[in-house]
């Protein structure tokens, strides 16, 4: 281990410098025998009326399902034992990019990383890192990280973020509850650059991200009278809680004070699935053009038909011409006799009247 002192514009903080990220965030040992267990859903959160008990048994009672999980229980371990990263679920809670200040003491030198971006992403492989910082000047900082947004003018240039490491299920609002854990770390105000105190909402946020980032924590509390309280899961006492470590009523030191506070568990959720993708979109083949040869004879054949038929109704219809009965050929003319007598008076001929014979 090396040692190393660290400006901070008005005095020199000491630092420890580890070889590598993995001796930086080592398992802690009392999650050493801890066996993995599924994380608590939504409905599997201990009824508040109950918890935590006055006896170990009674604070089991309280959880759906007989018993208080231990701390880090729903965090898989890999081969060697410690934390497994959660890369794919990695979230920055503070980011110097959306205007936070960064200015982190609590840190450990990294001198062999040299660029931002293997700092930053050695810390989101690391589960056990809350933050990171990068200096052009100083190089690369990790861990805890306090009294984040002081004003450091020696430092100039550097980037920070603090990571939350997978998710957070709330088993319980400690405020609403009514209780306060006793025997909690207290990390404090997280005054701002001029040294002033922050607002309440701030302070509640700046403690709540400050536990979330490290996935060791399982209750914060803030107070407006001293600030932020967060488990830093060296308290053994806190992983088996009856209502010997907590205050309630007019027994509780800060109360009245009492802002809010969170009993949590976190755990690496399974990747999402990726969306499926898309087949592509294939535009369909154009059609060949139907044979319309058989469509242009039959049409043709009916045209040729309508047309005959058309012509065949329409000519014109010879007129009807009344039978007339032929008239009785005449009678054949019957040459009158004449009967020529002689006359005493006359040589003449003279006509006899006709004799018409039937």
């Amino acid at each position: 281990m090396m040692m190393g002192m660290r400006a901070t514009g008005v005095a020199l903080v000491c630092v420890v410098s580890a070889a590598t990220a993995d001796e930086m965030f080592p398992a802690p040992t009392w999650w050493k025998d801890t066996v993995y267990q599924a994380p608590l859903s939504k409905d599997q959160v201990p009824d508040v009326s109950k918890f935590p008990g006055a006896t170990l048994a009674a604070t089991d009672a309280a959880f759906p399902l007989g018993k208080q999980p231990p701390n880090m229980a729903a965090w898989e371990k890999d081969a060697e034992g410690n934390p497994k990263p959660c890369a794919h679920k990695v979230t920055g809670a503070e980011d110097t990019d959306k205007g936070w200040n960064g200015n982190c003491l609590d840190l450990r030198h990294f001198p062999e990383i040299k660029t931002e971006a293997e700092c930053k992403k050695t810390c989101e492989e690391h589960a056990l890192c809350p933050s990171w910082q990068h200096n052009p000047e100083t190089g690369c900082w990790m861990g805890g990280g306090l009294s984040c947004s002081r004003d450091r003018p020696a430092l100039t240039g550097e980037s920070a973020e603090r990571l939350q490491h997978g998710s957070v299920t709330v088993l319980a609002d400690l405020k609403a509850a009514g209780f306060q854990i006793m025997g909690l770390t207290k990390v404090g105000k997280f005054l701002r650059e001029d040294g002033t105190q922050p607002s309440t909402e701030a302070g509640i946020k700046d403690c709540k991200d400050f536990c979330y980032s490290d996935i060791r924590c399982q209750y914060w509390q803030f107070s407006s009278e001293d600030g932020c309280w967060y488990d830093y899961g060296g308290n053994a006492a806190l992983n088996e809680l009856t209502t010997e470590n907590t205050q309630s009523g007019s027994d509780a030191q800060w109360i009245g004070g009492f802002e809010a506070g969170e009993y949590i568990q976190h755990y690496c959720p399974l990747p999402e699935a990726p969306a499926p993708t898309p087949a592509p979109v294939v535009a369909p083949a154009p059609k060949p053009a139907p044979d319309l040869t058989w469509l242009w004879i039959t049409l043709g054949v009916l045209g040729a038909l309508l047309i005959a038929a058309t012509v065949y109704f329409l000519r014109p219809k010879p007129k009807k011409v009344r039978a007339v009965k032929p008239l009785p050929a005449p009678a054949p003319e019957v040459e009158p006799l004449v009967e020529k007598l002689p006359t005493r008076y006359s040589t003449r001929t003279e006509m006899l009247p006709p004799i018409f014979v039937r």
